[in-house]
């Protein structure tokens, strides 16, 4: 049926505007799709090949010297880059006596914590390279900001929102969704990293009761001691800094195997998790005075002592704020609407601005960051440091 002569200048200028509004829209979501592959596939491309220079040296050492002296090297650090220059004058300097030592450690007492990972890392970046291709899309970024953005990208009423939805359905795009985009497609790509397996407990048993004497490490630092003297000053130094903390007598210690808990409760547990993490730091520092160790253990239980303190104080005058202020401050939401709850933004703004001092030390040491968590509240405001830890990532990805 033919368009009746009012119809047609108003016909005409619609499909003006639809080509309009596609051509804008093809600008965004190609600025969104360049800005979204950004460094990823470089990245990719990168890991892969360090993998595959790491896999090749292992198999070279296992076929030369056996799979003792690989896994006792990928422990040392010495097979990370691939450089078998370095590899090869490691087994040069560590002599005959030693590698016959490290020969004779028994199936038991190693597993190839090596070769899994290089698997498990290889599978993630597959993983990775799928969350890039399904993204990098027009409709895949689009999802993307959905997700980032939820109904704020929707103008809900507007004439051109009208238009847009009727000629091609979906959120109007705008220059704030290629940003959106990057952020929710870096988080997404994160979310597929691989779960590794630790060392070898035994093997590390086993290689620190070797008398090795002096060692140098795949790193370019050099052991002064034997490892089994240094694991001891370490455990002394960890124990000293969780007798500080408050958690003397909550767990002990079998002379040469691991730590048992005997009353540990989960806030404990990022305590011990932390003296390890905050141990190791100063143990491994080039400059580190061995004979300190005590020291250090006393300064690290009363950098956590600290830090305990702020937390419980920082979560006491949060409350007190609030209820004074009549705010309601509890994470999540839940109303009939949504009967499982949505995230309280306007509660998370007032507790960024009430919590300053501790979001400041959280986000100035990673180490504290578990104790944080669990200690402000008992747990009961992970969902703002969820959030947090969303804003830190993102600004660390902007070069902020």
């Amino acid at each position: 049926m033919a368009l009746s002569g009012f119809l047609v200048p108003f016909a005409t200028g619609a499909l003006t505007k639809a080509q309009d509004i596609r051509d804008e829209q093809d600008e965004i979501s190609g600025a969104m799709i360049d800005e979204s592959s950004k460094h990823w596939r470089s990245k990719f491309e990168a890991e892969r090949e360090r993998i595959k220079k790491k896999k090749e040296l292992y198999s070279e050492i296992e076929n030369g010297w056996g799979k003792s002296i690989a896994e006792v090297m990928s422990h040392l650090g010495f097979l990370d880059d691939g450089n078998t220059e370095k590899a090869y004058a490691w087994l040069k300097e560590i002599g005959p006596e030693n590698i016959a030592k490290f020969k004779n450690l028994k199936p038991e007492d190693y597993k190839s914590v090596f070769l899994e990972n290089a698997d498990q890392i290889t599978k993630s970046i597959e993983s990775k390279e799928n969350v890039l291709a399904k993204n990098s899309s027009r409709e895949g970024l689009k999802n993307m900001s959905d997700l980032y953005f939820g109904d704020t990208i929707r103008k809900k009423g507007g004439k051109l929102d009208t238009a847009r939805q009727f000629l091609f359905g979906g959120p109007i795009l705008g220059e704030k969704d290629i940003e959106a985009s990057r952020l929710q497609l870096a988080k997404e790509i994160r979310a597929e990293d691989p779960t590794l397996e630790p060392p070898d407990e035994a093997l590390l048993k086993t290689f620190a009761d070797l008398d090795l004497g002096p060692i140098s490490l795949g790193d370019g630092t050099t052991k002064g001691m034997t490892y089994s003297e240094e694991r001891a000053r370490e455990n002394i130094g960890i124990d000293v800094a969780l007798s500080a903390a408050g958690l003397e007598g909550t767990y002990s210690r079998v002379e040469g195997g691991p730590i048992q808990f005997t009353d540990f409760t989960q806030s404990d547990h990022t305590l011990y998790a932390a003296a390890n993490v905050l141990i190791s730091r100063e143990f491994n520092k080039p400059t580190f005075n061995w004979d300190t160790y005590r020291e250090i253990g006393a300064l690290v239980g009363k950098y956590l002592n600290k830090n305990s303190v702020l937390a419980n104080n920082e979560y006491k005058n949060f409350i007190d704020w609030a209820v004074k202020e009549e705010q309601r401050v509890d994470a999540t939401i839940k109303t009939p609407e949504n009967p499982k709850g949505v995230f309280n933004q306007k509660g998370y703004e007032y507790w960024v601005l009430q919590n300053a001092q501790m979001i400041a030390a959280y986000m100035a040491d990673d180490a504290l960051r578990p104790v944080f968590r669990i200690k402000y509240g008992d747990g009961a405001f992970l969902a703002y440091f969820d959030k947090l830890d969303e804003e830190i990532a993102a600004n660390a990805d902007s070069g902020g």
